[in-house]
C-alpha cells in the first residue's frame, strides 16, 4: 500500500507503457486497466515526453479517475516553466509550482540519481526522504561491509594457500636436492661400473665374442632405459656417450669390428645431437671428437 509509512521488500509489480507512446490521443485498453490498478503514477518527464498526446493523456486521465493516489514527477531532461525546454505535460502544468517543488531531479544539476530515487520512494510509502536516503545508505554501508567481509574470507583463503605452496615448494626443494645428491652418488657407481668392466673385459684373454658382447650389452640396456626414463637427462647422455665410446675400444681389443662400428656410430649420434642444441658446450665436442676417432679406426 502506498502512503503507510511501511518500506517493502521491493516495489513491485511495476507497469510501464511500451505501447501507447505513440502520436495517437487515446489510450489501450491495457494502459487504461492498469493505471486503475496502481497506486501510484509516476511521470519520466522530459522535453520529448511534454510533447507525448499519450503521455498527458495518461497523467489526465488518473488524476481524474483517482485524485487521491499520487502523481510523481521525475525530470529526466529539460527545465519546469522554460517554454523552450519545458519536460511537464500540460496536465501537470495546473500545478507546476507544487509538481516542480516535489519533483524527482535525475540531473546531476538537480538532486542526481540517488536522492532522486530516494524522494521517489519516500512519496510512495509516505516516508520522509532523508529517512528513505538514510535507510539506503545503511543498507548501502550493510552491503559494503559484507563484501568487506567476502573478501577477507577470499583473501585469508588466498594467504593460507599461499603459506601451503611455500611449505610445499620448501618441501619441493629438499626432496629435489635429495634427489639430486642421490642421482649424483648413483651416477658416480654406475661410470665406475661400466667403466670398470669395459678396461677389465678389454684385457681378458681367452674371452669368447658372445659372452663379451652379452655382457656389454646388458650394461648398454640399462643405461639406455635410464636415459629414456629421465626425459634424456644430459648427465645421463654423457654417460652413454662415453660408455659406448669405451665399448668400441674394448670391441676393437676383441678383433669385434662389427660391434665397434656400431657403438662408435651410436656414440657420434648421441653427441652430434646434444651439440645440436648446444653447439658451444666444450665437453660435447670433445666427446664428438672421441667418438669419431674411434669410429675412424673401425674402418
Amino acid at each position: 500500500r502506498v502512503g503507510d509509512g511501511l518500506v517493502p521488500k521491493t516495489l513491485r509489480p511495476i507497469f510501464r507503457d511500451r505501447e501507447d507512446f505513440s502520436g495517437v490521443h487515446t489510450l489501450s485498453g491495457a494502459t487504461i486497466a492498469a493505471l486503475d490498478a496502481s497506486a501510484a503514477l509516476i511521470v519520466l518527464c522530459s522535453t520529448k515526453a511534454a510533447g507525448r498526446p499519450a503521455v498527458n493523456e495518461e497523467v489526465r486521465l488518473f488524476r481524474e479517475r483517482h485524485p487521491g493516489r499520487p502523481v510523481i514527477p521525475v525530470i529526466a531532461d529539460g527545465e519546469p516553466g522554460n517554454p523552450e525546454r519545458e519536460c511537464f505535460p500540460p496536465a501537470l502544468l495546473a500545478d507546476a509550482g507544487s509538481s516542480g517543488h516535489l519533483a524527482a531531479d535525475l540531473r546531476e544539476t538537480g538532486d542526481g540519481k540517488e536522492l532522486a530515487v530516494a524522494k521517489v520512494v519516500a512519496r510512495l510509502v509516505g516516508l520522509g526522504t532523508d529517512e528513505v536516503f538514510r535507510r539506503a545508505q545503511r543498507q548501502q554501508r550493510q552491503r559494503q561491509r559484507r563484501w568487506i567481509a567476502g573478501l577477507s574470507s577470499v583473501a585469508v583463503a588466498l594467504a593460507g594457500l599461499a603459506v601451503w605452496a611455500e611449505i610445499n615448494r620448501r618441501e619441493a626443494v629438499v626432496q629435489r636436492e635429495a634427489a639430486e645428491r642421490n642421482f649424483a652418488v648413483a651416477k658416480q657407481g654406475a661410470d665406475a661400473l661400466i667403466f670398470d668392466i669395459a678396461q677389465a673385459l678389454r684385457f681378458q684373454e681367452g674371452m669368447r665374442t658372445e659372452t663379451v658382447r652379452k655382457i656389454l650389452g646388458s650394461s648398454e640396456q640399462v643405461i639406455g632405459k635410464l636415459v629414456a626414463g629421465s626425459g634424456d637427462n644430459p648427465e645421463l647422455l654423457r654417460t652413454e656417450a662415453a660408455m659406448l665410446t669405451e665399448f668400441a675400444i674394448t670391441y676393437a681389443a676383441q678383433g669385434d669390428t662389427v660391434k665397434q662400428e656400431e657403438a662408435a656410430q651410436r656414440a657420434v649420434a648421441i653427441s652430434e645431437r646434444a651439440l645440436a642444441q648446444e653447439p658451444h658446450d666444450t665437453l660435447w665436442q670433445s666427446s664428438l671428437a672421441v667418438a669419431l676417432s674411434r669410429l675412424g679406426e673401425a674402418f
